[in-house]
């Protein structure tokens, strides 16, 4: 997997992807989510299918593709003059929530989107770009590589449980 992935970056941009490369645990990173997702084992089922019932329907891109990153901060969303697509390396996907990881700013710094779009063929890969990556899925502030926290769903009180359970004294919501 490793091997095809770094014969694909040589062949598109003429960058090879080395033990001293920004790009590798990146790469190594995306070889394990890939074998996970599309791996088809002896069941003729892929893990991520045994585990969630369903296959993966999420897109992907190639790593290390030079793509449009859609920018959802609450700064840049509030301005209605600010570009709220950015020019970005992909660099792969979270597995918990399928959010797109996207190196931007030189690539030093890579943030979650869930929208990307892919660049026209003669624009998809740049050697510069995937030179100057040097962030890690271990080293940002907010742990990129992983998915927010699930968040607890509300819980309302339903007529059903109020029968059940039977009203509380006092309780304006519960008596009817």
């Amino acid at each position: 997997m490793y091997q095809r992935g770094s014969a694909a970056l040589l062949d598109a941009c003429g960058y090879e992807l080395t033990a001293t490369s920004g790009l590798l645990p990146w790469a190594i990173r995306h070889a394990g989510w890939t074998l996970h997702r599309h791996r088809v084992l002896d069941t003729g089922r892929t893990s991520f299918r045994h585990i969630r019932g369903r296959g993966d329907r999420g897109k992907v891109c190639v790593l290390g593709e030079q793509v449009w990153a859609r920018d959802y901060r609450p700064s840049v969303q509030d301005s209605k003059l600010s570009l709220r697509w950015r020019a970005g390396t992909w660099l792969g996907k979270v597995s918990a929530s399928d959010e797109h990881i996207v190196a931007v700013s030189g690539g030093s710094v890579a943030f979650k989107t869930r929208a990307v779009r892919r660049r026209p063929e003669n624009e998809r890969w740049s050697k510069e770009a995937l030179e100057a990556v040097s962030c890690t899925p271990w080293t940002s502030s907010e742990k990129v590589a992983d998915a927010a926290a699930p968040t607890q769903p509300k819980r309302y009180i339903t007529k059903a449980e109020v029968l059940r359970l039977g009203a509380t004294e006092g309780c304006g919501g519960s008596s009817g």
